[in-house]
C-alpha cells in the first residue's frame, strides 16, 4: 500500500491526484476517538479526531488524524478492520508515531482494495492510537460517513467579483465535540502566484469578513495546490459554520484581496444550483422539460432542457460537489445530470406508483440518495426505499396509508430523517437518525383552512422546524411555525392565490418566507435583514421548484 505524509500542503503529484478526485466528488468519513470505545474500555481523558476521504474511483484514501491528552507518550496509530463497535480487528493501515502525548498527521495517502472499501462503507474500520501505558490502544474511534460542509470557489463570489478562470473546492468537517474542524482546500489555475489562503467569517454571501483560520502557505506561490489543516473552533464559530457564514478565500499577486472565494455551507443545501450557499429562483416547465433559474451568485439566467412532460422532478446534490444536480424520475427510473462533471446517470429504482420526491442524504455522507416513498395499505405500513450512496440499499417502514412524506432533519445531525405528515390529525412524524427515536409534533389545521405544509429551518440551528402557510379563499396568507429554539410564531405574508416557496435565498442558514404568484412573480422576505424583494421569473403553468419540492401537499378540509 502506498503512503505519503504531507504536512500542511500537497506535493505536485498529490495535487494532480486530488484534482481528479475532487472534481468528481469524494466521500468523507470521520471518527471521534475516546478511551470508552476501546475493547476493553478505559478511563483515559484523551481525545482524537480523524477524517478519511475516499476518492471517487474508490482506489485511494486520504487520512488525517489529530489527537491530544494521552496519559503517556504515543507509540503507534493505525486503522484497523474489519471490526464493528466493541470488536477488535487487525491492523490494515499504519499511520505513524509522534512519540508524544499529542500529534497531527495530515494527510496520508493510501491505496485500498475493493474489499477494504466495502468494509469502510459498512462501518467496520476504526482509528486506534496506542501509548506506553495502553499498548493495545488508549483511544479508538469508529469511522463512519460524515456530512462535510462544502464550498465551490470562483471569482464570481469575490467582493467585488472578478473574471478569473481559476476554480477551487473545499470541505470542512466538524468533530463530534464541536470544538475542532478539519479543513481541506483545493485550488486550480490561479492567474498569478498564490500569496495566501484563509477561512473568513462570519458573513453572508456577497459580504467580506475577517480572517478566522489561516491555511498553510504554498512555497513558490503555486497556481494550483491543495491545503490541509486542523483548527480549534469556538461555540460561536460553530454556529456561524452551521449557518453557512464561513468562506474560503485564495489570494494571489493579481488579486491581493482574493482571486477565488467559496461560501462554506452544509452539504446538500436544497436548490443551490450555483454553489454559493443561496437557493436560486427556479422553475420547471413541464411542456418542454426545461429547467429555468436565476443564479444568485451573479443574476445570470440559465436554462437546461432535461426531462420530458410527465416527469417528476427530484433535484439534489447526488455527486457531493456542493451544487444541486438536475434529476427527474420517469417510469421507475431516475435520470440525473451531475454538475461535478456534466455526466448523465440513469438509475432504475422504484415502481410507477411510488413518490420519488424524497431524495435526500439518508446515510450521512453529504450526497443525496435516490429514494422513493411507497404508500402503505390498511394492513401494511408505508415504506421509504433508499439507495444510499455509501450505505447501499435499505428500507425504512414508516407512516400509514393516509400520510404524506416530507424531507426533514429534526435532530440537526445533517442526516435526513424519514418523515411524514398525517393530514387527518395535522401531525408531523419523523424517525430521528441520531437516536432512532420518534419525533412527533401536532401542527397545522384540520378545519376550514388550507395549509401548505413544509419543514424549514426558521431559526437557523440546523434542525427542521414545522412550517405551514395558511389561507382561506381570498384572505391573506399567514405563515405559522414552531422554531426548535425560538418556539411558536406567525407572520402574515402573501395572498390566498399565492403558492408558498420558502427557501434560504440569502444564505444565512435560515428559511426565508416567500410566495409565488402566477404567472411568474416571486415575493421574498429575507431573514438576514428583514428586507422585502420582488422578482419576476417564470410563466403560466411553470412549476416553482420550492413549492413543488418542499411542501408536502395542500390540505383541503374534508
Amino acid at each position: 500500500m502506498k503512503k505519503k505524509i504531507l504536512l500542511g500542503l500537497a506535493t505536485f503529484w498529490a495535487v494532480i491526484f486530488l484534482a481528479t478526485a475532487v472534481v468528481k466528488a469524494d466521500t468523507t468519513f470521520a471518527g471521534n476517538l475516546s478511551g470508552a470505545q476501546e475493547v476493553p474500555s478505559n478511563a483515559s481523558s484523551a481525545k482524537g479526531f480523524g477524517v478519511v476521504t475516499l476518492t471517487n474511483n474508490e482506489t485511494q484514501i486520504l487520512v488525517a488524524l489529530n489527537f491530544s491528552g494521552l496519559g503517556s507518550n504515543q507509540t503507534a496509530a493505525h486503522i484497523h478492520s474489519p471490526g464493528a463497535p466493541g470488536v477488535n480487528a487487525p491492523i490494515i493501515l499504519t499511520i505513524g508515531s509522534t512519540g508524544a502525548t499529542s500529534g497531527v498527521f495530515i494527510p496520508l495517502i493510501f491505496s485500498v482494495t475493493p474489499a477494504q472499501v466495502a468494509d469502510l462503507k459498512a462501518g467496520l474500520w476504526y482509528f486506534n492510537v496506542h501509548s506506553t501505558i495502553f499498548p493495545g490502544g488508549e483511544i479508538r474511534g469508529q469511522i463512519k460517513p460524515a456530512a462535510p460542509f462544502v464550498a465551490t470557489l470562483d471569482g464570481l463570489q469575490e467582493v467585488p467579483a472578478n473574471t478569473s478562470a481559476a476554480t477551487g473546492t473545499g470541505i470542512v468537517v466538524l468533530n463530534e465535540g464541536e470544538n475542532l474542524i478539519y479543513a481541506s482546500n483545493f485550488y486550480f489555475n490561479l492567474g498569478s502566484a498564490q500569496t495566501a489562503a484563509h477561512i473568513h467569517g462570519a458573513s453572508l454571501p456577497g459580504v467580506n469578513a475577517s480572517i478566522l483560520f489561516p491555511l498553510p502557505l504554498v512555497p513558490g506561490g503555486a497556481a494550483s495546490a491543495s491545503l490541509f489543516a486542523f483548527f480549534n473552533i469556538t461555540p460561536a464559530q460553530v454556529a456561524s459554520l452551521k449557518a453557512g457564514q464561513f468562506y474560503f478565500n485564495v489570494h494571489s499577486a493579481t488579486f491581493p484581496g482574493g482571486e477565488i472565494r467559496g461560501q462554506i455551507k452544509p452539504a446538500n443545501k436544497l436548490l443551490d444550483f450555483d454553489g454559493d450557499s443561496r437557493a436560486d429562483i427556479s422553475v420547471f416547465r413541464p411542456s418542454t422539460g426545461t429547467w429555468y433559474r436565476l443564479d444568485s451568485v451573479n443574476g445570470a439566467f440559465k436554462a437546461n432542457q432535461f426531462g420530458a412532460n410527465g416527469d417528476t422532478v427530484a433535484p439534489g446534490d447526488f455527486d457531493g460537489d456542493g451544487k444541486t444536480d438536475l434529476n427527474v424520475w420517469r417510469n421507475g427510473i431516475f435520470y440525473t445530470l451531475r454538475s461535478a462533471d456534466n455526466t448523465f446517470n440513469g438509475v432504475a429504482f422504484g415502481i410507477n406508483t411510488d413518490n420519488p420526491t424524497v431524495c435526500a442524504d439518508y446515510d450521512g455522507d453529504g450526497k443525496a440518495d435516490y429514494a422513493v416513498y411507497r404508500r402503505g395499505t390498511g394492513t401494511t405500513p408505508s415504506v421509504f426505499y433508499i439507495l444510499g450512496s455509501t450505505r447501499g440499499f435499505f428500507a425504512v417502514p414508516f407512516g400509514s396509508e393516509s400520510d404524506a412524506p416530507i424531507i426533514a432533519d429534526w435532530d440537526g445531525d445533517r442526516i435526513s430523517d424519514p418523515s411524514v405528515y398525517r393530514t387527518s390529525t395535522a401531525t408531523y412524524y419523523g424517525l430521528r437518525s441520531s437516536d432512532n427515536q420518534l419525533y412527533v409534533q401536532n401542527f397545522g389545521s384540520i378545519n376550514s383552512f388550507v395549509d401548505e405544509v413544509h419543514a424549514g429551518d426558521i431559526d437557523g440551528d440546523g434542525k427542521s422546524d414545522p412550517l405551514v402557510y395558511r389561507y382561506s379563499g381570498a384572505q391573506a396568507g399567514t405563515w405559522y411555525w414552531i422554531g426548535s429554539t425560538s418556539g411558536f410564531s406567525g407572520q402574515q405574508f402573501g395572498l390566498g392565490s399565492d403558492r408558498s416557496v420558502p427557501a434560504d435565498y440569502d444564505g444565512d442558514g435560515k428559511t426565508d418566507l416567500a410566495v409565488y404568484r402566477s404567472p411568474g412573480q416571486w415575493f421574498i422576505q429575507r431573514s438576514s435583514n428583514n428586507a422585502f424583494s420582488s422578482i419576476n421569473f417564470g410563466a403560466e403553468f411553470d412549476l416553482p421548484l420550492p413549492f413543488y419540492l418542499i411542501r408536502i401537499r395542500v390540505i383541503f378540509p374534508s
